[in-house]
């Protein structure tokens, strides 16, 4: 088996029992990476017609097969699900500590069946399986719930993977965040794990991992460690993935105001070099990843001073030129507010982008808004309605269903401009510019 350990750890929040059982290496060699892991055992426990929210709608979750050896940018894990958001498979990656963690403790994957009678959470600590009690943890922001999870027991080495509030709310496009700053964001996990009234998943391994060939592995590895250093790299070891905000505008394919534009004219003040000359802080790598992509930036002055956040391309495309947004300071604020209340950036930009449209076409009143001025540019706007969509307050009530339920529910012919392939909203990319994303 190797790296695999052949081993899946099956949790019943019904019941309030787990079993380990062994998994064939040939089983897992079948899949590849994670991902298909993840979702042949989604099959495997699925039962026909399963609606998302019900306790019998198994999560997955399943680590890479190289997560815990030297092989850069291997530490990532899948979850898989039946999307809230499209009724069909929904699956989602994540990276960093946590899939070590699961792998240390001597497991591929965990499958979580049932779903509690109270708000709880589990620890996994190797062989050991508890399931403990979170009635005071509910309604804790995604951040604040890992440090007080830590401290609830008493180590720091602990990692965690949770949800904010948007997922104890069925928001239906609530992520799953770990290690703080990275998320299992797409297609719903973390309203499923909100259905089952489970906050968070703490594991601590302890066990070493094995691979077949020691010495042919770290060959290929410092080969893939030398070329992560090269060219081809650069602009994600400088900029990190907003340097994609200027090519993507270049090239007439960066998404604007809902999708109506394909060029944004305050690109530049949203750019990645716009965000590294005025807002870097540091720059951080996940576990195992010899690039260093992901940039934190901090807010210093100003009505969003003190905001601190890391910031990805598809979270600037969705909360900025999506919203004809060119205020860097606001968008980096709404992206925060989606990290701590565990909201995917993408599915809330694209679901406030569609409101602004809707609204500058008369079929959305400001009474319905709760007062905000949702027209596109207004970027306080954006990250006030950020924090209704977490708290499923006014207007956020209807977004957090999404675009393809909103557009259904408001109608007068907004399905036309609500931007979603069979319910999940679109990632940032212009598709008739991109003929290959058009395919």
């Amino acid at each position: 088996m190797s790296s695999f350990l052949g081993r899946l750890l099956i949790v019943d929040l019904s019941t309030r029992r787990a079993k380990t059982v062994l998994l064939d290496g040939s089983y897992c060699r079948q899949y590849l990476g994670g991902v298909g892991l993840a979702v042949r055992i989604l099959w495997d426990f699925s039962s026909s017609g399963v609606d998302p929210f019900d306790p019998n709608n198994p999560l997955v979750f399943a680590a890479g097969p190289l997560a815990g050896t030297m092989v850069p940018a291997a530490s990532k894990y899948a979850v898989a699900t039946k999307s809230p958001l499209t009724g069909f498979i929904g699956a989602s990656l994540s990276s960093s500590g946590w899939p070590l963690a699961l792998k240390r403790a001597g497991y591929d994957a965990l499958v979580v069946l049932g779903a509690s009678e109270a708000p709880s959470y589990l620890f996994i600590d190797d062989d050991r399986v508890y399931f403990r009690p979170a009635r005071t943890l509910w309604g804790a922001k995604s951040w604040e719930a890992e440090e007080r999870i830590r401290r609830d027991l008493g180590d720091d080495s602990v990692r965690v993977a949770t949800i904010g509030p948007a997922g104890e709310k069925l928001v239906r496009y609530a992520c799953i965040s770990n290690d703080y700053s990275r998320q299992a964001g797409r297609t719903g996990v973390g309203a499923v794990m909100g259905a089952k009234k489970l906050k968070a998943i703490a594991v601590r391994g302890t066990r070493p991992i094995h691979v077949a060939d020691a010495e042919l592995l770290r060959r290929v590895s410092l080969d893939l460690y030398a070329r992560s250093q090269g060219a081809a790299t650069a602009k994600y070891r400088i900029l990190g993935t907003p340097a994609n905000v200027l090519a993507l505008n270049a090239l007439a394919a960066l998404p604007t105001r809902n999708f109506q534009q394909s060029t944004f004219e305050g690109a530049d003040r949203v750019s990645g070099e716009r965000l590294y000359d005025q807002h870097k802080t540091k720059v951080v790598a996940c576990a195992g990843c010899s690039i260093g992509c992901d940039h934190i930036y901090r807010v210093s002055d100003g009505p969003y001073s003190g905001t601190q956040v890391g910031m990805e391309y598809e979270s600037l495309y969705a909360l900025g030129p999506l919203c004809g947004v060119d205020d860097a300071a606001a968008v980096l604020r709404a992206a925060e507010l989606c990290d701590q209340y565990g909201i995917d950036t993408m599915s809330a930009g694209v679901s406030i982008a569609w409101a602004m449209e809707s609204y500058e076409r008369g079929l959305l009143s400001k009474e319905q808004t709760d007062g905000l001025d949702l027209r596109f540019g207004n970027g306080a706007a954006v990250a006030a309605m950020v924090e209704q969509i977490g708290l499923r307050r006014g207007l956020g009530q209807l977004l957090g269903e999404g675009v393809k339920r909103a557009a259904a529910s408001v109608g007068g012919g907004s399905e036309r401009w609500a931007m979603h392939v069979k319910g999940l909203e679109m990632p940032g990319y212009e598709p008739r510019s991109l003929k290959t994303l058009g395919l």
